[in-house]
């Protein structure tokens, strides 16, 4: 007699397999048979996970010069492109591109002395530096004190201190503004005496107060009591020497008029008189 036992698969198995792939991503189901040692198969249910990496990251360190980082276990003193991998949880590789910036110390002066015409709107010139942050002191009269490039109202001598660092922390530097105000003012000669004795011999535009540089003639003419002009000048130091073509000019009365900006940027037309004498 022959005696016949049907037997159950030895065992089934289910599995989970990781892949890492940068290119393709997805699960996939796999069932393996094989015989054990009495014919009836084991089973084994494969399922695979095909993984990208974790992320592509671009980002910018910045270091300060004479620091250094280490990424991916090595070191970097200096500005460079850094490609380096971090693993996840599941193994995979998660990708960085580092911009990697060293911060070096600009070069400035700590003090600067500007001289400005009364009543001109000034603009303190601070370097203008990314990721900088500026704090000017005293505020008072400024249109901002925490911008690189405030305006003022120069009515009055003043000094101004800017206080500048970068964000990263890595330098400060401190400049001192000391603004000295001048007035201006011109006087124009109601005689002269064009007689070559080296004393009011010419006529001309005097300079009482201020710079000569500051002011600018756009122009200047003399006229005859005819109407006619025997001179003209748009240069405050070219002065009338009482000649016309060469020919000395009668005495007598002459009309003037100016056109004259200043260095606060007003401007005005000026008329008047002068009486020429021998």
């Amino acid at each position: 007699m022959v005696q016949v036992q049907f037997l159950d698969p030895t065992i089934t198995t289910y599995l989970t397999l990781n892949v890492c792939d940068s290119l393709e991503t997805g699960i996939d189901t796999l069932i393996l048979s094989y015989d054990n040692t009495v014919i009836c198969d084991s089973l084994i249910t494969i399922t695979q996970r095909i993984l990208a990496p974790s992320w592509y990251i671009d980002t910018t360190l910045y270091i300060c010069e004479g620091d250094s980082i280490e990424i991916g276990g090595e070191w970097y003193t200096a500005t460079d492109e850094v490609e380096s991998t971090l693993l996840s949880s599941l193994g995979c590789d998660s990708i960085l591109y580092i911009d990697l910036q060293v911060i070096s110390p600009p070069q400035f002066v700590s003090y600067i002395d500007t001289l400005v015409a009364a009543g001109s709107n000034l603009t303190l010139q601070a370097p203008f530096l990314t990721g900088y942050n500026y704090l000017w002191e005293p505020p008072d009269g400024l249109s901002c004190n925490t911008c690189p490039d405030p305006k003022i109202l120069a009515e009055e001598d003043k000094s101004i201190t800017l206080y500048f660092s970068d964000s990263q922390g890595c330098f400060s530097h401190i400049v001192n503004y000391d603004i000295k105000v001048y007035a201006e003012e011109i006087a124009i000669p109601n005689v002269f005496t064009p007689n070559g004795d080296g004393v009011n011999d010419r006529f001309g535009i005097v300079i009482v107060k201020g710079p000569t540089s500051s002011v600018t003639i756009h122009h200047f003419s003399v006229f005859n009591r005819w109407g006619n002009e025997v001179f003209s000048s748009r240069d405050v130091d070219n002065t009338w020497d009482g000649l016309i073509n060469g020919e000395p000019c009668p005495m007598d009365n002459y009309a003037w008029i100016l056109d004259v900006e200043y260095g606060n940027g007003k401007r005005e037309v000026l008329r008047g008189h002068v009486t020429l004498v021998r």
